[in-house]
């Protein structure tokens, strides 16, 4: 929560006038390109990846009872199964972090060079279609996986359920903020996203 906590006061608070060239530009066109594509599913993804790295971080055996057949329940957890799914784990959060980072949802002053802060500054992003198209291939990778379990009456569990349709619902929302025009996605790599007002 408190990735979109700190979203929400930047795009409500921070973002809706910026000076530029003496001009005034506003992010707020209208009402209903407050809520856009673009962050729908970059904070849904993350808020995914990192509801799924939090379960692998606090109780990697229950995680490992997940996955497993249901014909195989009753077998312990092995060291090298705990040290995958804890390492998973910090791997769903860094890609969580990179597509919040790398797409430019939130912008992180301190790291900024003069360039980047320019581009935002303008309205750009100019890795976000990049970004999000990396993160729908691992959404759609991920879904096929779970598919291979959910699929067969001897590996199907609740999980793999999960695990099929969250992915295929990111997927979908990943490739409709893709296609969509910028003022419903609220991608702009070119900067004409932004309406000028005096």
């Amino acid at each position: 929560m408190p990735i979109l906590d700190v979203c929400t006061f930047h795009y409500m608070n921070l973002q809706p006038l910026l000076l530029v060239n003496g001009s005034v530009l506003s992010s707020k066109q209208n009402g209903t390109d407050v809520i856009q594509l673009f962050h729908a599913y970059v904070f849904g993804s993350a808020f995914w990846y990192t509801t799924r790295a939090a379960c692998r971080i606090y109780d990697p055996e229950m995680v490992i009872g997940w996955f497993r057949p249901p014909a195989q329940r009753n077998l312990a957890p092995n060291d090298l199964e705990i040290y995958n799914i804890r390492t998973d784990a910090w791997g769903l959060l860094t890609i969580a972090l990179m597509l919040v980072v790398v797409s430019g949802a939130v912008p992180i002053p301190g790291i900024s060079n003069g360039k980047s802060r320019a581009q935002h500054e303008n309205g750009l992003q100019p890795y976000a279609k990049a970004a999000i198209l990396a993160d729908v291939f691992h959404h759609i990778m991920t879904g096929i996986g779970a598919w291979n379990h959910y699929a067969k009456d001897t590996h199907y569990n609740t999980s793999m359920g999960v695990g099929v349709w969250g992915c295929s619902g990111l997927a979908l929302l990943g490739l409709l903020t893709l296609v969509a025009p910028p003022k419903i996605s609220g991608l702009n790599t070119n900067g004409t996203n932004r309406v000028k007002t005096n």
